[in-house]
């Protein structure tokens, strides 16, 4: 079941008529045992593809209220039939971490920090992304069996046309509280009012150069482009 949330900065809005975020899917999260595998999950039929995907995409629209925003993409489990690798037990908690500042796309990359932030909303919540490149912790919901469905209302703070990512790792604490695993990076590419072709190439760019965890810091230092302009 999805709530709908909208509190603090958000709450100003109203849902009413929102749709939700075009894109590859919510993001799966499963667990083969030792290891949080990301995929892409189709929260309609329970089902999950492209095992290991780390790249998602959604559309921000107008929500009303002067609302930039959104519900997806979703985190999604199940301990169902549909589960390709394994279930998390019950009493596990999955969190996530947003990695630092939204960025903006520039055309070319992300390597310049978004004018606007992301506002989180959940649990009677809401977090914001940060303006630097610092961690900040991002909601936690505990297992309970079956299918796990949670989606955030998302909205841009002073929202702005274009492409913005956020960087985000999740993880898996046991329920006597031991940290089973963190994934890598997972990146999700949000659009607002740009054309599909044009989130196609920042996607498209993110799959290609941001492959590892930490990559956006670096690229905002300039030192992941100077390092690619030193192999060319």
């Amino acid at each position: 079941m999805r709530a709908k949330v909208w509190i603090g900065l958000i709450g100003m809005g109203s849902l009413a008529g929102a749709a939700a975020g075009h894109g590859e899917g919510d993001i799966g999260l499963l667990w083969n045992g030792s290891s949080i595998i990301t995929a892409v999950a189709n929260d309609e039929d329970g089902s999950f593809a492209h095992l290991g995907e780390f790249v998602f995409a959604a559309d921000l629209t107008d929500v009303g209220g002067g609302l930039i925003g959104g519900d997806a993409p979703g985190f999604f489990t199940t301990d169902g039939p549909t589960n390709p690798v394994g279930a998390f037990d019950v009493g596990t908690v999955l969190s996530y971490q947003t990695m630092g500042a939204l960025r903006a796309w520039n055309g070319s990359d992300f390597s310049a920090i978004a004018g606007p932030r992301l506002a989180q909303d959940a649990q009677g919540q809401t977090i914001l992304t940060p303006l630097t490149d610092t961690v900040v912790d991002g909601f936690g919901w505990t297992y309970t069996g079956g299918a796990f469905d949670n989606h955030p209302d998302y909205a841009l703070i002073d929202p702005e046309v274009g492409i913005f990512l956020w960087e985000i790792r999740f993880t898996a604490t046991a329920a006597s509280g031991a940290e089973l695993d963190t994934t890598e990076s997972v990146f999700v590419v949000f659009n607002n009012g740009l054309s599909e072709l044009e989130h196609e190439a920042a996607i498209e760019w993110v799959e290609t150069n941001l492959p590892a965890p930490g990559a956006l810091a670096l690229l905002g230092m300039g030192g992941a482009l100077a390092a690619r302009q030193r192999r060319a």
